[in-house]
């Protein structure tokens, strides 16, 4: 067994251990002669509800460890109650408790300190566990700077599902700017109309217009929608089943894909070529 299998086993024994002290505890905090003000503790509460996100008992009574992952949080996610690392669904629509991991980690506990904290991260930058802080400064030339809004939000939560509050309470206190200058996380097409049009401000910062991916691939402008059929063709001339509509940033979206056998046929364009390797998917607004 080479160290990181013999690291990851020793890891999941461990988790186990604790876990298995954890159901003791609630196995006496439920004894008939427990009192039952215990139960009704803050801490037991925190402590029960990390418990039902870390742990699970399998068909034969044995206690089970979930596992950890990383994923970033949606607005279109936060009701599916958790996921299952599979894709497999269980009858009745709920994941497999066999596959499924923690809970999305806009609701996952990741510190008993304090039970509204939340694990986020930007890949190759930075993670942490906490919340966000949106602050408000004024820029105008000639005087001084002064923070004129503070917003604080879960930290898996996007800027951009931030802006709309902020420039709520800004116009209610009268202190809506003419220009508010932010940074590339709070601006689209649709909350630059959204500020302009509510708000009568005129949001300015940069706007994206490359895919994120630094991999070779098509912009939405190198394939062709039928709004008809709610199909896409791609640039090679393969045409994908009628899409799903997906939720984004608060808006209905058009999410249309085509499975890797389509465009292992047409990999003769090296651009496609990366695509077909992982599938590929496009966004229509």
């Amino acid at each position: 067994m080479n160290g990181c299998l013999r690291e990851a086993k020793e890891r999941e024994q461990y988790a186990l251990t604790v876990g298995e002290d954890g159901m003791r505890l609630f196995r006496a905090l439920l004894a008939p002669d427990a009192p039952a003000r215990l139960r009704r503790l803050p801490k037991v509460e925190v402590m029960r509800q990390v418990w039902v996100q870390q742990y699970w008992y399998d068909e034969h009574g044995d206690l089970c460890w979930r596992g950890p992952k990383q994923t970033r949080d949606r607005l279109s996610r936060r009701t599916t109650g958790r996921r299952a690392a599979s894709g497999a669904a269980a009858a009745g629509g709920s994941p497999d408790p066999a596959s499924a991991t923690t809970p999305w980690s806009s609701v996952e506990i990741v510190s008993p300190h304090d039970p509204r904290a939340r694990f986020s991260h930007k890949p190759g930058k930075a993670e942490w566990v906490g919340c966000k802080d949106h602050q408000t400064e004024t820029c105008d030339e000639g005087l001084p700077n002064v923070i004129v809004h503070v917003a604080t939000t879960p930290a898996p939560e996007q800027d951009i599902d931030a802006l709309e509050k902020i420039h709520a309470d800004l116009a209610t206190r009268g202190h809506a700017p003419a220009e508010h200058l932010v940074d590339g996380g709070y601006v689209t097409p649709s909350t630059i109309h959204r500020a302009r049009a509510e708000h009568g401000i005129d949001l300015v910062g940069p706007v994206r217009l490359v895919p994120r991916t630094a991999l070779p691939g098509f912009n939405k402008e190198d394939s062709h929608p039928n709004w008809d059929d709610k199909t896409l063709t791609c640039p090679n001339g393969a045409t994908s089943p009628p899409w799903k509509p997906t939720l984004a940033d608060g808006q209905r979206f058009g999410y249309p894909t085509f499975p890797n056998a389509t465009h292992l046929m047409h990999t003769h364009d090296p651009r496609l070529y990366v695509e077909a390797l992982r599938g590929w998917a496009s966004t229509l607004d």
